[in-house]
């Protein structure tokens, strides 16, 4: 498991997940829609809880976590980013190109070239 584990659970999920989201946004747009009994009303009412977060609850899958390792994802990347080891640069302040041409995206002073 990686450290991130509600995304773990998500990829396991994902295509199962998937043919559901579509199913339920299909019998949607047939006029079937998930209904909930209102005691209080005594009535059924249209549930208005989102595809996503239904499927989620289905699968166990914690949305807030997902959310909290995203953005732990987006630290990691943004510290990744801002090290010096990964960035290295002349005396000038420019970028200094050194990686080989492998197909990767380049960053550099003049903005970013895709190599090939």
């Amino acid at each position: 498991m990686s450290d991130y584990p509600e995304h773990d659970k998500l990829a396991a999920v994902s295509e199962e997940s998937q043919a559901q989201g579509e199913l339920l946004d299909w019998l949607s747009d047939q006029g079937v829609h998930l209904m909930v009994w209102d005691t209080r009303e005594e009535a059924f009412l249209h549930w208005s809880k989102p595809i996503n977060q239904i499927l989620a609850e289905y699968h166990g899958i914690d949305l807030g976590k997902v959310e909290a390792e995203k953005r732990a994802m987006l630290k990691t990347l943004r510290e990744r980013a801002a090290s010096p080891e990964l960035h290295p640069r002349n005396d000038a302040g420019a970028f200094v190109n050194n990686a080989h041409d492998n197909g990767h995206l380049l960053l550099d002073s003049g903005g970013a070239e895709e190599l090939r």
